[in-house]
């Protein structure tokens, strides 16, 4: 019992050194944004991806996916997303973007909003 214990305290704890710094991408088309975000879940180690319309819906969060444990299966959905968005013409900047929080991804312009 009590290395079950343990092992949620090490696994929420885990969790939140993953999102000590923000995990997240802003992307923009014309004066249109969102924002993808890869955050801590409701169970202790799992995860959820996050989306925002900010210009069309402010305060609104949509959760795109979520996991009860290990942050992988989030991490790689939100990634996915963002280099979607990527590739219809929205360029986005931060952590999802690439491998830095100052990255850019941009593709062709002229595609539709998600």
């Amino acid at each position: 019992m009590k290395l079950q214990v343990l092992a949620g305290v090490f696994l929420a704890l885990a969790a939140g050194e993953v999102y000590a710094e923000a995990v997240n991408a802003t992307c923009k088309n014309g004066t249109i944004v969102r924002r993808v975000e890869l955050a801590p879940g409701e169970s202790p180690g799992g995860c959820s991806v996050a989306y925002f319309k900010e210009t069309e819906n402010p305060g609104v969060t949509q959760v795109l996916w979520s996991a009860k444990s290990g942050t992988d299966f989030c991490k790689e959905k939100a990634e996915g997303f963002v280099q979607k968005l990527s590739g219809m013409g929205w360029s986005c900047t931060g952590s999802l973007a690439g491998s830095s929080s100052d990255a850019t991804t941009e593709a062709p312009a002229g595609a539709s909003a998600p």
